[in-house]
């Protein structure tokens, strides 16, 4: 996550899943203040479902980010600033910590938020190569694996597997840190008792 990308600073999923994280953590954070108001509150009931909905987003797309990163786009050897661990890592690392640590339940079926997410970017990229936008080294894609000039199979394929399997591996992922969170507490809580 580089601030001196100018406008391009919005065409990479790195920045996306960046910014959802942070309103993930903003809306939690406003939420709290919300606890003042009654629970059946219909302005604390939309809160907690906009918060929950972004949770779902933003905790999908941050391993995504983190894997997709490392795995393919990291040159080894290549140098690693700060800016670059706190967008290509330190991401995946809050997000699980927010699960293990909240109490936001994961559905199995909220995978559908992930996905409409996931979508939007995807269409998103082909807008923006369709309008002729470049990257910051000027090439006509985001990401390399999505050059739908150059090998436009690939970056179909790259683009379905995206939405259609990495996200909903995410979204399992991320349920079974929940699963084993709630294992945690069931077990701890039995010791108490």
């Amino acid at each position: 996550m580089r601030l001196d990308q100018g406008a391009l600073w919005f065409i990479f999923l790195t920045n996306w899943s960046y910014t959802i994280l942070n309103i993930h953590f903003i809306l939690g954070a406003l939420n709290t203040k919300l606890t003042t108001l009654p629970q059946n509150s219909r302005m604390f009931i939309l809160a907690c479902k906009v918060s929950w909905v972004v949770f779902n987003i933003a905790a999908n797309v941050a391993p995504l980010v983190t894997f997709m990163y490392w795995g393919f786009n990291y040159v080894p050897g290549q140098y690693v600033d700060s800016s670059n661990i706190n967008a290509h890592a330190l991401n995946c690392v809050l997000m699980f910590a927010d699960v293990m640590l909240s109490n936001l339940p994961v559905r199995v079926l909220h995978v559908i938020y992930a996905l409409v997410c996931g979508f939007a970017y995807v269409t998103f990229t082909v807008i923006y190569w369709a309008a002729g936008g470049v990257n910051h080294e000027g090439n006509s894609y985001i990401y390399s694996a999505l050059d739908y000039t150059g090998s436009p199979g690939m970056a179909a394929t790259m683009a379905v597997l995206f939405v259609l399997l990495a996200q909903p591996l995410s979204h399992l992922l991320l349920y079974g840190l929940y699963c084993f969170r709630d294992w945690l507490v069931k077990r701890s809580t039995r010791a108490i008792e």
